[in-house]
């Protein structure tokens, strides 16, 4: 079995609608985006990204997030 050493950044972004979670393997330029509804449904799409997105993201007003807030939300453990 290969392994895995990517160092994913997370990224978060809050309002009274939705919660929207980035997780960025800078290495590769690909991740996640989870979308939390405000009623609870989630939305998880495997994503691309463009090598600035961290400060494409700090400029749409999102911060750093936590890993084990995104893990544990993905998986149901809340």
């Amino acid at each position: 079995m290969a392994k895995s050493n990517i160092v994913y950044q997370y990224f978060k972004k809050e309002d009274k609608d939705h919660t929207i979670f980035i997780q960025f393997d800078p290495t590769r330029l690909s991740g996640s985006k989870l979308i939390i509804e405000s009623n609870g449904e989630m939305e998880l799409e495997e994503m691309e990204f463009e090598s600035d997105l961290p400060r494409q993201l700090n400029s749409e007003g999102f911060v750093v997030a936590n890993p084990l807030e995104f893990h544990i939300l993905i998986n149901g453990l809340q």
